[in-house]
């Protein structure tokens, strides 16, 4: 998804702005909002990015992240699984990708927790699952350059591609949305 050219342009916005969040993070809060609430507006996400000052950002700028968002979202939404994680290109040195998908776990989790708020949901074991996963892969250290860890980092990806979009699945099916305990 998030393209070289795409992934570069993310970043030199969100530099642009201050933002303390890396791309991945950013990709990562969307992923989650919007596998809570597929209706969720650009704003609530760019308030999380941007520290409530997205009305600050105008013209091009707001044009790429409307552009960002929306491409997520179809691409989330998509019948043929075209969902990609924003995270560096494979020649980034192992430990830029490696904490940019910690980054990007971290994002998930705290965007699907703004998506649902204070509801708590029942989850399916799967699900359960893949959020036990991107928890610990939140907490993922950086390791050394090997072969081994390229591999590794490679098929984390992957997975958490598949994961993110067995989860936004399961949320947006109407029989199989966690149902709000009283």
């Amino acid at each position: 998804m998030a393209t070289s050219t795409v992934y570069h342009q993310i970043e030199s916005v969100l530099l642009s702005h201050n933002t303390i969040m890396s791309i991945a993070e950013a990709h990562g809060t969307l992923s989650g909002i919007l596998c809570a609430d597929m209706r969720a507006e650009i704003d609530r996400w760019l308030g999380e990015v941007f520290d409530d000052e997205a009305g600050d950002i105008i013209g091009d700028d707001r044009m790429t992240l409307v552009t960002f968002f929306d491409e997520t979202r179809n691409r989330l939404d998509g019948a043929y699984f075209e969902f990609e994680l924003a995270l560096p290109d494979d020649d980034a040195p192992l430990n830029q990708r490696t904490t940019a998908l910690s980054d990007w776990c971290r994002g998930f989790l705290f965007g699907l927790g703004l998506g649902f708020e204070s509801e708590q949901g029942h989850w399916s074991c799967d699900c359960k699952d893949i959020l036990r996963d991107i928890a610990e892969i939140s907490r993922l250290d950086t390791g050394e350059e090997s072969e081994e860890n390229e591999e590794a980092l490679m098929e984390l990806t992957e997975y958490l591609r598949v994961g993110i979009q067995l989860i936004h699945s399961e949320l947006q099916s109407p029989s199989e949305k966690p149902q709000v305990l009283h």
